[in-house]
């Protein structure tokens, strides 16, 4: 699956993948532009604390879904 934020350039990417007794996911982002000061910002964000957000966010989302 793959997400694009409309006139930001930024690509994100999930993909899932088979692992150990489980599944492993991969989220990815693209294509940021390191002369714009809100995606420098989006990107230090994104890539320090946001792994345990995205995991919390993701863990609400499964918890909501009908078994």
């Amino acid at each position: 699956m793959a997400e694009h934020q409309p006139g930001s350039g930024v690509d994100g990417h999930l993909a899932a993948s088979a692992g150990g007794r489980g599944t492993r996911l991969f989220l990815t982002h693209e294509g940021f532009d390191p002369d714009d000061e809100f995606q420098r910002m989006a990107r230090r964000v994104m890539g320090g604390g946001g792994r345990t957000g995205v995991s919390k966010a993701l863990a609400r989302v499964l918890d909501e879904m009908p078994d």
